[in-house]
């Protein structure tokens, strides 16, 4: 791993909901609540198990202890959309460029860590199937979150439909305190020189699969950021480039309501809607280094998983430096569409 620091850096009563606090009063240029809960991890998981349609992922999903393990402890969901976007954007958080996946590591004290889910409209829609690219591997590794989807689609309490997505607007989702049960190497011995990654995911051998999950002892808890991003193709419209970053702001000002008051706010995210949905890598890191601005985000950490990655982000972070102080959100917009950002090809996973 290398790492590179940057300068500058109302709910309807149902059985699973052990508590349930009022909806937020509306926070000015804050995204807005749509709906929260908290689960019993334990008791979703009875009622609501993991539905694994596909051999390879039962495969995973034993190796991590399968159904005679259960999660523990509560497990929270909140749902956003977009609010008023702050007037400026001052603040500058702390950026962290890493050249790895997610790690998961035990945060520093004070500290409350958020890894960004890439996810599709309908919340974790594929982590049953075949598919086998970062959202679903998140669910691999955190089976409980399987419960959950199917605990909301049972369950529908109000607010928390599961999608990212509603018409025209984004409704990123954060979940809080899902166990990790396992780390899954996407290149076991067994399966090189290709590994098990997105469709290779389908004609992987049952031995290579076992030998790619190291299984955790469940002290481990992640919090996770669900959000969508669009697809497209030619040059971005101006619009298309409000609708992402209103996106990610909406998701890191809903993740940075979630956290803990007073603690230090830390995103980890990386080269979101850039795989299968085929988005320019430097805007799309270019529009998250704004939101964690306007958002209040603390420290932003960036990962790559090339070196092509690295230089795209490196790229992004000094289009974002060079950006005039007091420029407005509409004035990073267009300066954006003025740069001629194109949409590429989707990497077929």
């Amino acid at each position: 791993m290398r790492v590179a620091p940057f300068p500058d850096g109302p709910h309807r009563k149902h059985p699973l909901v052990s508590n349930e606090p009022a909806l937020s009063a509306s926070l000015a240029h804050a995204a807005r609540l749509l709906g929260r809960a908290e689960f019993d991890a334990e008791t979703l998981w009875k009622k609501y198990p993991p539905n694994l349609k596909h051999e390879g992922k039962r495969r995973l999903f034993e190796a991590a202890g399968g159904l005679n393990r259960a999660p523990t402890g509560p497990l929270s969901i909140a749902r956003f959309a977009p609010g008023t976007l702050p007037p400026t954007f001052a603040h500058r958080p702390a950026i962290r460029s890493v050249e790895g996946p997610y790690e998961y590591a035990t945060p520093e004290a004070a500290t409350d860590e958020w890894h960004v889910n890439f996810a599709n409209t309908f919340l974790f829609c594929a982590y049953g199937d075949a598919a086998f690219a970062q959202d679903e591997i998140q669910v691999a590794e955190h089976p409980v979150l399987g419960s959950l989807v199917e605990g909301l689609k049972a369950e529908q309490p109000e607010g928390l439909t599961p999608l990212t997505v509603a018409g025209d607007r984004p409704t990123p989702i954060a979940i809080r305190g899902a166990e990790r049960w396992c780390a899954i190497d996407m290149d076991p011995p067994r399966a090189r020189p290709f590994g098990i990654y997105g469709s290779r995911f389908r004609t992987a051998k049952p031995e290579a699969l076992r030998e790619a999950v190291t299984r955790l002892d469940g002290s481990y808890r992640t919090n996770l950021l669900a959000m969508e991003a669009p697809m497209g193709s030619g040059r971005y419209s101006k619009e298309q480039i409000q609708f992402i970053l209103e996106t990610a702001w909406t998701g890191f000002s809903g993740v940075r309501q979630e956290s803990t008051a007073g603690r230090h706010v830390t995103i980890h995210t990386g080269h979101w809607g850039t795989g299968a949905y085929g988005g320019d890598r430097v805007l799309m890191a270019l529009l998250q280094l704004i939101a964690a601005r306007l958002a209040g985000i603390d420290t932003l950490v960036y990962h790559s998983i090339d070196g092509d990655g690295l230089d795209a982000f490196a790229e992004a972070a000094a289009i974002e430096r060079r950006l005039p102080d007091g420029i407005t959100p509409q004035g990073a917009i267009g300066d954006a569409w003025n740069r001629g950002f194109t949409w590429g090809a989707s990497d077929g996973h």
